[in-house]
């Protein structure tokens, strides 16, 4: 039986309340329906399992700095049922930092691809050599809940193909030239599509304010480039120490609050000077010109969530600089 993850001390704080309503989407639009289809992510976190189904599945995967949902999946194989109670029995804390943010949903990034390099037969279907016992239902959740991170990874060589594709365009403009715009649609086309999407669901089974789901979005699209090192680094190494969230750290300076985005920041510079560049030198007047600038400028908007979320986790304000409260029943994972 799994219960939201849930959090407290948010009220006041732009960063964490930005966290906390991104967090929220997770557990009352993908686990709601997940449920449905007994295909819900065990996350550790406000989690009841008995006794005899460890038992019988085996004991925590050492080897995986995602055990908890490790082990959910394991039970599942074993045939077992898994229910979502959408009811928070329970409060913790959310990260306190950009940097803290973004280095828990890596290390869930992370153990998705551990899960799935060594369980990856389980999630065919029967007629490509699938194994196992988990259900059609089960294997389509795990798989199209885990694939948008991988989409991620996607973005990232994507942005650094248009970047070095613009430099082309403008030291060797003899070898280089403007992707046809028919070919530039379909990403503008997903990007909006995902926007979209997200909001009216958002809207539909989130209850939060108009500037919580705007704030929510901004939290999500932040943390695009650490899930995209994630799945690489899932994808080529074998393991990383398991590293807690830190919880319950003093406000950082701003240049502190810079630094934990120093790699978004320098994307985002380099993806506005191509742009720029690009502008400067072929001007506005060509279509296939004007569309490649908005790719490159769409492409730069995770990036630039991610510095606006990391200059909210430095500003003053909130439970961050406070004392801390009493500790609530259990801490978030």
């Amino acid at each position: 039986v799994q219960a939201p993850q849930d959090h407290r001390d948010w009220e006041s704080d732009r960063f964490t309340e930005w966290a906390n309503w991104e967090y929220a989407g997770f557990f009352n639009i993908g686990m709601v329906h997940r449920n449905e289809r007994d295909a819900i992510i065990q996350h550790g976190t406000m989690t009841l399992i008995r006794k005899a189904a460890i038992d019988e599945s085996g004991p925590w995967a050492e080897w995986c700095i995602c055990e908890d949902s490790e082990l959910g999946l394991r039970v599942m194989e074993e045939g077992y049922q898994a229910v979502y109670v959408n009811h928070a029995f329970g409060k913790g804390v959310a990260p306190d930092t950009f940097g803290a943010y973004k280095g828990q949903r890596f290390r869930w990034a992370y153990g998705a691809v551990q899960i799935l390099k060594r369980y990856w037969k389980w999630m065919l279907p029967g007629f490509l050599g699938g194994t196992g016992r988990l259900t059609a239902s089960q294997k389509f959740h795990f798989v199209t809940g885990w694939l948008p991170w991988f989409a991620d990874a996607l973005h990232l060589v994507f942005t650094i193909s248009a970047m070095l594709w613009s430099v082309g365009l403008l030291l060797l403009p003899q070898y280089f030239e403007f992707p046809l715009a028919v070919f530039l649609f379909p990403t503008l086309g997903m990007f909006a599509f995902k926007i979209m999407h997200s909001f009216v669901l958002y809207t539909a089974r989130v209850p939060c304010t108009l500037a919580q789901r705007l704030g929510a979005a901004v939290a999500g699209m932040g943390l695009t480039h650490s899930i995209a090192r994630a799945i690489f680094a899932g994808l080529f190494t074998k393991g990383r120490a398991f590293l807690r969230t830190p919880k319950g750290e003093n406000s950082a300076a701003l240049v502190r609050g810079l630094l934990m985005a120093r790699e978004e920041g320098l994307i985002l510079l380099a993806l506005w000077t191509c742009a720029f560049g690009v502008g400067l030198e072929y001007g506005l007047h060509v279509r296939e010109v004007t569309f490649w600038i908005v790719i490159l400028l769409v492409q730069s908007i995770p990036y630039a969530a991610a510095v606006l979320h990391s200059i909210a986790s430095a500003l003053p304000g909130g439970t961050r600089d406070s004392e801390p409260a009493a500790p609530a029943a259990l801490a978030a994972g």
